[in-house]
């Protein structure tokens, strides 16, 4: 694993960081292929361990005050994980059944970032208001390896915050909300096996059958 960057200040104001890394894994648990081998006559997939995984990219962040009662920070990040180039995975999309893997590992985005800030505001002898904001980001990311296998919309979520303090920042209280945009996004999806009996909706295909349920 190598990890190098800077830290500096950014117009006497932020503290900014720049790093670019690179980490290397040996045997990554995962489920890997086994080609057939006599007696053996089909290919097999089990729980085992890859022969390697990599992650490398550049991350950047800042924090500070814009004004004395402004503060900001943010941050972003650019990953490119991926097994090794020989690694392979079942798929439908070829006669085998077994196709490398999708460039990017699964659950994990190129690209996130992060902006937040605070605005605070004396308004009566030791009463303080404030009110806060995050906004999250992450790029779509692959739910499995193998092509075909549908992927997470980008994602974004809000966060807003806003009370007051009393005694120098030692009580406080606040109202908030998480997820103000309402977005509703998937943990993860599989394949149905089920989908010709349970009425799955299935895409249908020119001089194929028709599309099963409503």
């Amino acid at each position: 694993s190598v990890d190098v960057g800077i830290k500096t200040r950014l117009f006497n104001r932020f503290a900014f960081n720049l790093s670019a890394f690179y980490s290397k894994f040996d045997g990554y648990q995962t489920t890997i292929f086994v080609p057939p081998v006599p007696p053996q006559v089909v290919i097999n997939f089990i729980q085992g361990n890859a022969e390697s995984t990599t992650t490398k990219g550049i991350e950047a962040s800042f924090y500070g005050n814009l004004t004395p009662n402004l503060t900001l920070s943010g941050g972003i990040l650019y990953n490119e994980a991926s097994y090794g180039k020989n690694f392979r995975v079942p798929c439908t999309t070829d006669p085998s059944g077994v196709c490398p893997a999708l460039r990017q590992l699964p659950f994990a985005p190129r690209w996130k970032a992060t902006f937040a800030g605070e605005y605070k505001r004396e308004i009566a002898k030791n009463i303080e208001g404030f009110t806060q904001f995050d906004l999250d980001y992450s790029d779509k990311y692959n739910y499995g390896s193998s092509p075909g296998n549908p992927t997470s919309p980008s994602r974004y979520l809000l966060g807003l915050r806003g009370g007051l303090r009393f005694s120098e920042g030692r009580f406080g209280v606040s109202a908030f909300c998480r997820n103000c945009l309402d977005k509703r996004y998937p943990i993860t999806t599989t394949f149905d096996g089920f989908a010709g009996f349970n009425g799955a909706f299935t895409p249908a295909v020119p001089g194929g059958p028709a599309p099963a349920g409503n």
